[in-house]
């Protein structure tokens, strides 16, 4: 069973490397920063509104609500 976990990871590793190869030859190195800084950004966000339970689409329709009125 390990060994399909360790092959699991370098799959995962492999395509993540491949990624990001393929968008610094793409883009350029600031711009593959930015990106892996926005994606870092919007997955802890989303994080911090799972662990509080805060559904976002709610708030959303509170404030167009407020705003329609």
């Amino acid at each position: 069973m390990k060994n399909y976990n360790r092959l699991a990871l370098i799959g995962i590793m492999g395509g993540t490397g491949f990624l990001l190869a393929t968008l610094l030859m793409a883009l350029g190195f600031f711009k593959t920063l930015f990106i892996i800084f926005v994606t870092l950004v919007g997955t802890y966000s989303g994080y911090l509104l799972d662990k509080h339970n805060i559904d976002v689409l709610s708030v959303i329709k509170k404030r167009v609500g407020k705003h329609q009125q």
